[in-house]
């Protein structure tokens, strides 16, 4: 079953600040998970703010500010805010009241554009940083991230969003619903599927469409498959110059493949989203397929804790490195693993259940200090119980359709003509005004999709949560006092997704 975010509660501009304050101080208090900003259509250049919330207790609503010329900011209550809203200044020209209102956060294509026009560094950038980058070996290039050294020790971090710009937030409002999980998809080459699920849940969510019980735990299914893959891709990252632990991570995304192109045709799972279905069929292969990939999630999981989470080497250099407590990790709106290895059992699948999740068994891995190596523990933990949800969705795959039955029943050309028209500029589906907020859970963390409807056939409005832009903001503040040598591998623990940070 789909559970959209829909409450929301209208606040006044003058009284945002006031409000924040109140609730995040309460007897439950109340953590900000996102934050968006946009002009509205149709209404001139009215200005809209929305605030996602959570509570300690699970409960989560919507703030709504409306027709504001400015806002305060935020980033004294929930410091989470600072790169939303600054984001906000540099894309829709957004002021905020007060002296400590946020400039403009300049990503790097802005910063790229600028360069280029001018044809000259505007000369804001200090002397004296060390590009970091990506400590993935095949996407070094994809992160802005300099630090500055002293003895060999980061003393400042420079983080820059934006360096992969994709424009998906916008390019999505030129489309229909039905080419938002492909276009989504594009974001994370990890996992395509999840940003694809979010995408589509939100869709469905909208729409108020309820997909058969077959089609939601064959998305599970392939979700959790996709999560083991995500993982062993950060795996990958995070064992360094091991490269006998790099192969065999290599050897559970290959098992992750195999499993994904038997059940749908295709190596990692894109474009099989439709709205009320799904392009995927479970086969005579699939529990043979599912036994090798529990194998050798296996055989990862004891190397990894052999190399990484016994040795006295590994331990020396990460065990309390840039330990983060729980308020941290609240304050700064981590979620995922970076903030069940504080200690916090938050889960989405298990506090806001989606698909069919309410009904498996699973537990929640959670870690102690919040460091590196806990961060490492909950991701191995979290592969082995992916795992288990995915024998028992196999195990209790219920009959019926993969998809809802088409509306029409015309056959031959005039069915196919009505499939395209689904796809076509000015047909397919339509929705009432509104607006949905759908949280999932990826392997970084809470993965959501924000629309707002008109009425036509196009969102009026997209906005992607992704868990990598905030693990990437706290950078700038976790990094420094770290030595050179062990940067990377305190960057790998976080396992920034770039594009779908730069969405």
């Amino acid at each position: 079953m789909t559970i959209a975010v829909t409450q929301s509660e209208q606040i006044a501009a003058v009284d945002l600040l006031a409000s924040a304050r109140r609730v995040a101080s309460g007897t439950d208090p109340v953590s900000l998970i996102d934050w968006y900003a946009r002009r509205c259509r149709g209404r001139g250049s009215a200005l809209e703010g929305i605030l996602q919330l959570r509570s300690d207790s699970g409960r989560r609503w919507q703030w709504t500010v409306a027709d504001a010329d400015e806002l305060p900011s935020l980033t004294s209550v929930w410091p989470a805010a600072n790169w939303p809203q600054r984001e906000a200044v540099e894309r829709i020209g957004l002021r905020f009241a007060g002296e400590s209102a946020p400039a403009p956060l300049w990503t790097s294509a802005v910063r790229a554009a600028h360069d280029e026009e001018d044809g000259a560094d505007d000369g804001t950038e200090a002397d004296g940083f060390v590009c970091l980058g990506d400590p993935a070996t095949t996407t070094q290039w994809r992160l802005d991230l300099r630090v500055q050294l002293r003895r060999r020790i980061v003393e400042r971090v420079q983080a820059t969003p934006g360096k992969t710009f994709s424009g998906f937030e916008d390019l999505a409002t030129r489309h229909g619903y039905a080419q938002l999980p492909p276009l989504a998809e594009g974001l994370n080459d990890q996992a395509p599927f999840a940003v694809g699920l979010a995408a589509i849940l939100a869709v469905e969510a909208l729409l108020n469409i309820e997909p058969p019980s077959r089609c939601r735990r064959l998305r599970m299914l392939l979700a959790e498959i996709s999560r083991i893959g995500a993982h062993c891709a950060w795996l990958a990252t995070q064992a360094g110059l091991d490269q006998a632990l790099w192969g065999e991570a290599l050897v559970v995304r290959e098992a992750v493949a195999r499993l994904l192109s038997d059940l749908t045709g295709r190596r990692w799972a894109t474009g099989v989203h439709r709205i009320g279905g799904v392009h995927a069929e479970a086969t005579a292969h699939t529990p043979q397929l599912l036994a090798d990939l529990a194998i050798a999630v296996d055989t990862v999981g004891a190397m990894a804790q052999q190399r990484l989470l016994d040795s006295r080497t590994w331990r020396r250099r990460f065990s309390g490195a840039t330990a983060i407590d729980a308020d941290t990790a609240r304050n700064w709106a981590l979620t995922g693993p970076m903030l069940r290895a504080t200690g916090v059992a938050c889960d989405v699948r298990k506090d806001t259940p989606y698909l069919d999740y309410a009904e498996v068994e699973f537990d929640v891995a959670i870690g102690t200090d919040g460091d590196v190596a806990d961060r490492v523990a909950v991701r191995l933990a979290e592969m082995q119980q992916s795992i288990g949800i995915c024998r028992q969705c196999l195990r209790d795959l219920p009959q019926g359709p993969t998809g809802l039955a088409p509306a029409s029943t015309a056959s031959g050309v005039a069915e196919r003509i009505g499939h395209f028209e689904l796809w076509m500029d000015g047909h397919g589906y339509r929705t009432i005004p509104g607006t949905t907020y759908l949280p999932t859970e990826s392997a970084d963390g809470e993965l959501a999709m924000w629309l707002a409807a008109d009425g036509t056939g196009k969102p009026a409005a997209v906005h992607l949560r992704s868990p990598s832009l905030y693990n990437f903001q706290l950078l700038e503040h976790l990094l420094p006092g770290t030595r050179l040598e062990h940067a990377a591998g305190v960057v790998a623990s976080l396992n920034i997704v770039a594009p779908e940070m730069d969405r």
